[in-house]
C-alpha cells in the first residue's frame, strides 16, 4: 500500500540526488575542465568531487544534529529566527533564479537542436506544466518517479558510451599530470559548479525515513556522482582531443550522437541523446522548482515550521512557476544564460554550496544545540 507521508527511503533520496545534478551537470562539464587544464581536467573533475562529498558530509551532519526539522526551522533554531528566516528567503531566491537559468538552457538546446520553429515560451510552458503538477504531488512522488527515471536515464547514456569505446583514443590523456597547479585548482573549482543541485539536501534530507544512515548514503552517492562526472570527461577528451573539447559547446551531446550503435537499430540517434536530456533536465527543473515552492512556504508561514510537501500547495507552486516562466526571458540567449548561471555560482551559490551551511554547523557546535537530541 502506497503511503502518504511524505517521507522516502535513503535509496529513492540517492535516487533523486543522481537525477537533480548528474544529467544537467554534465553537459558542459567537459568542456570546462579541458579548457583549464586540457588533458589533466578529469583531475579537476576527481578534486571536485571529494570537494563535494566533503560538503555532503556538513550537510547530513547538520540534519542528523536537528531530526525531523526542516531547513527554514534548523537555520532559525541555530542562527536566531530573524536570521533564519532571511536565509530561507535568500535560498528560495536561489533556487527560483536556478530554476529560471536551467529552464532557459534548456528551451534553447531544443530550439537549437529538434525544435527549431517552436518559440521558446511554448517549450517552457510545456516542460513547466507537469513539473508543477509533480511537484504538487509532495515528495514521496518524486521519490517514485526516480526509480523509474533513473532507468530512462542512465541506461541509455551508459550503452551510448559503451558504443563509442571503439572510437576512443586514450593517448589523447597524456601527458598526465602535465597541468600547472595553479590552472588545476582553477578547474576544480569551475567542476565544481557542476555539482549544483547537491545544495538540495539541505531541504530534502529531512525527508529521508532513517536518519541513521544519511551521511553513509549521502557521501556514497557523491562520491558515485563524481566518479560518473569524471569518466565521463575522461571518454569525452579521449575521443576528441582536450583542444576540439574546450571548443565544443556541448560535448557530451557530441561524444552521445557520434557513437555508433551496433545493428543501427535506432534509426535517429540524435532523438535517443535528446530524450536523455529532456529527461535529465525535466528532473532538475522539478526538483528546483519543489524546494523553490516549499522554501518560499516556509518564509511566508513565519514559523520555521516545513509543509513537508502537505496542504495545498498548487497556488503556491503555480505561483513560483510563473515566477521562474518569466525570469527566464531575461538572458537573451543560451551563452548569457550560461554566464549568469556561473556568476551566480561564484557568488550566491558559493554561499549556499559550502560557505552557509558550513556556519551553519559551527555554530550550532559552538552553542551545543541538537547534542540533547542525539545523545
Amino acid at each position: 500500500m502506497l503511503t502518504q507521508n511524505n517521507k522516502i527511503s535513503m535509496r529513492q533520496f540517492q535516487l533523486l540526488l543522481i537525477l537533480d545534478i548528474f544529467g544537467v551537470g554534465v553537459m558542459t562539464l567537459p568542456r570546462r575542465a579541458a579548457v583549464f587544464a586540457g588533458a589533466d581536467g578529469w583531475l579537476c573533475v576527481l578534486a571536485a568531487g571529494l570537494i563535494a562529498v566533503f560538503v555532503s558530509l556538513i550537510y547530513s551532519s547538520i540534519v542528523k544534529m536537528f531530526p525531523g526539522d526542516s531547513f527554514a526551522r534548523y537555520s532559525s533554531k541555530i542562527l536566531s529566527k530573524p536570521v533564519g528566516s532571511i536565509i530561507c528567503l535568500l535560498f528560495s531566491v536561489k533556487l527560483i533564479l536556478t530554476c529560471a537559468l536551467e529552464l532557459r538552457i534548456f528551451g534553447e538546446i531544443l530550439r537549437q537542436t529538434i525544435l527549431i520553429k517552436t518559440p521558446y515560451a511554448v517549450i517552457a510552458a510545456v516542460m513547466l506544466s507537469p513539473c508543477v503538477y509533480l511537484a504538487a504531488k509532495g515528495f514521496e512522488a518524486r521519490g517514485r518517479m526516480a526509480e523509474i527515471l533513473i532507468f530512462a536515464v542512465i541506461v541509455p547514456i551508459a550503452a551510448v558510451f559503451a558504443a563509442s569505446a571503439g572510437d576512443i583514443d586514450f593517448s589523447n590523456l597524456k601527458p598526465v599530470f602535465a597541468a600547472e597547479p595553479e590552472a588545476l585548482v582553477k578547474g576544480s573549482f569551475e567542476a565544481v559548479s557542476a555539482f549544483t543541485g547537491l545544495e538540495l539536501c539541505l531541504v530534502a534530507l529531512p525527508f529521508v525515513r532513517s536518519k541513521g544512515d544519511i551521511k553513509k548514503g549521502a557521501a556514497a552517492v557523491t562520491a558515485l556522482v563524481g566518479v560518473m562526472f569524471a569518466a565521463v570527461t575522461c571518454l569525452t577528451v579521449a575521443r576528441f582531443g582536450a583542444a576540439d573539447t574546450g571548443r565544443m559547446q556541448f560535448p557530451v551531446l557530441e561524444l552521445m550522437n557520434a557513437a555508433d550503435l551496433p545493428g543501427s537499430f535506432i534509426e535517429k540517434q540524435d532523438a535517443l541523446v535528446m530524450g536523455f536530456y529532456i529527461l535529465s533536465a525535466f528532473a532538475a527543473v522539478n526538483a528546483y522548482l519543489f524546494f523553490a515552492g516549499m522554501t518560499a512556504g516556509d518564509f511566508i508561514n513565519g514559523s520555521g515550521r516545513s509543509e513537508n510537501g502537505r496542504g495545498r500547495p498548487s497556488l503556491r507552486l503555480a505561483a513560483v512557476a510563473a515566477i521562474v516562466f518569466l525570469l527566464s526571458f531575461i538572458p537573451e540567449d543560451m551563452t548569457r544564460a550560461y554566464d549568469f548561471k556561473m556568476i551566480m555560482f561564484r557568488t550566491f551559490g558559493t554561499a549556499f554550496f559550502a560557505v552557509i551551511p558550513a556556519v551553519l554547523l559551527v555554530t550550532a557546535k559552538i552553542r551545543g544545540l541538537g547534542k540533547r537530541r542525539n545523545g
